[in-house]
């Protein structure tokens, strides 16, 4: 049981990528079963997972055990080793000034004090408690609302910062784990007031409907929830164009992953493919993942972009003429004329446009072609020599547009990285007197 519970737990937060090598967590300590559940979880893998934990426990100041709690929260962290933060709340004073219910008051001075005290650990994530009993409780108190499809979607797993990585367990799994471990919580006593809605729904309709119609209710819901956020909202940050899908390396969800990758590109993802594209994102910049129909998932800095993997043919040359010469291929189009340098005016050279001394030209006709591994040039603007590989990476250019950049070259050397820079010695100055005009325009990004 102890090692299906573990299994569950990474199973998870590896599907939705709550928890990443390198975070630093800060979790909400209530006491309860739930978070101390959550707590000794996370303090068991933070080895594993390579993160940094601390905690915070808020005291409400609304019941007489509330210092119980919060020396209940101080001693388990100092066992643990776990730094925590202590913050006392004025609930009844914030409520009057704000005319809410003390159940709203509460939350939003919880919720600041998490910000404000992960921002003073540097921790870039906050992790809460919820569980799936708590789902379903959400769930239905919003359909009882009237709240509609939104109200539906339940407890996000995550949003913004707030992770929710035990959202997938439900009570009973939680205390059975803390009753064969031998670790000790503390129990709030309103939970058993059904003057709460929450409470009511809790102690007496959802029993009976566990008792009576699905004693698998809370997965039920949970899935219900999770199908509705996968149809009714884009949770994933991602663009599409040229026949590529550039997705945004933050929350990853395997469902709306598939379903984007489906939709985009009509390719069909396994869970072993989707495994592998999530390892992906923590793997080396540039590196490269073969997926089915000839499709290539490529980690490219902020995005992991899926294309269709073109062969383009690395010796394909164009020969480029000098007087009103214009070339139209299926990746730019080229315009080459030579004028006088009194024609030349810098101050209006638009962004497409370069100006080259035509007579340091050696040879009389000129290639475009693909840049090579080994090519290097002089970079205008900056000092020496330099591989165009380094030049690319230094400017920082898409990984996947790379291999579709283009070099305009003479007999020996490379004149241009068409599109980002000319060589320095082909630049114009005082004694110029005859100029190429070069105006480009890429056609396609891959």
């Amino acid at each position: 049981m102890e090692n299906f519970l573990k299994e569950k737990f990474l199973n998870f937060n590896k599907k939705y990528q709550l928890i990443l090598p390198k975070d630093k967590i800060l979790i909400a300590l209530s006491g309860g079963a739930d978070s101390v559940f959550l707590l000794h979880i996370l303090n068991e893998f933070k080895d594993c997972l390579e993160i940094d934990i601390s905690a915070i426990h808020i005291n409400h100041n609304l019941r007489d055990t509330a210092k119980r709690d919060e020396n209940f929260c101080v001693e388990l962290c100092q066992n643990l080793y776990i730094p925590l933060k202590v913050i006392n709340i004025d609930v009844i004073k914030y409520k009057q000034e704000t005319k809410t219910s003390v159940e709203e008051a509460a939350r939003i001075l919880r919720y600041k004090s998490f910000e404000n005290t992960a921002k003073k650990f540097n921790c870039n994530k906050i992790a809460t408690a919820h569980n799936l009993n708590d789902n379903t409780e959400t769930v239905l108190l919003n359909l009882i609302k009237g709240a509609g499809i939104d109200g539906l979607k339940g407890i996000p797993v995550y949003r913004n910062n707030i992770i929710r990585p035990i959202l997938n367990f439900s009570k009973n799994e939680i205390l059975q784990y803390l009753e064969k471990n031998k670790i000790a919580y503390v129990t709030d006593e309103t939970n058993f007031d059904n003057l709460y809605q929450r409470n009511y729904l809790r102690n007496e309709i959802i029993p009976k409907i566990k008792n009576e119609l699905n004693p698998r209710f809370d997965n039920a819901i949970f899935n219900l929830s999770k199908n509705i956020e996968i149809d009714f909202e884009d949770i994933i940050d991602y663009e599409f164009y040229e026949n590529a899908l550039f997705i945004k390396k933050n929350y990853w969800n395997s469902l709306q992953i598939k379903r984007i990758i489906k939709k985009k590109l009509n390719l069909e993802l396994n869970s072993k493919h989707l495994d592998s594209l999530f390892a992906l994102i923590n793997s080396k910049v540039s590196k490269t993942l073969s997926l089915p129909d000839g499709f290539i998932a490529l980690n490219d800095r902020e995005y992991i972009v899926i294309y269709k993997d073109f062969i383009y043919d690395k010796n394909e040359v164009f020969l480029i003429g000098f007087k009103n010469f214009f070339l139209d291929t299926n990746f730019f189009d080229i315009f080459v004329n030579i004028i006088d340098i009194n024609d030349v005016n810098i101050n209006n050279k638009k962004d497409n446009e370069e100006y080259i001394d035509f007579d340091k030209i050696e040879s009389r006709n000129l290639v475009v072609r693909r840049w090579g591994i080994d090519d290097f040039f002089f970079p205008l603007g900056s000092k020496g020599k330099q591989k165009i590989s380094d030049f690319l990476n230094n400017i920082k250019v898409p990984i996947i547009q790379k291999k579709n950049i283009w070099v305009l070259a003479d007999k020996h050397n490379i004149i241009a990285v068409l599109g980002y820079r000319i060589d320095n010695r082909y630049k114009i100055n005082d004694e110029t007197k005859k100029v190429l005009k070069i105006c480009y325009n890429r056609k396609t990004k891959l």
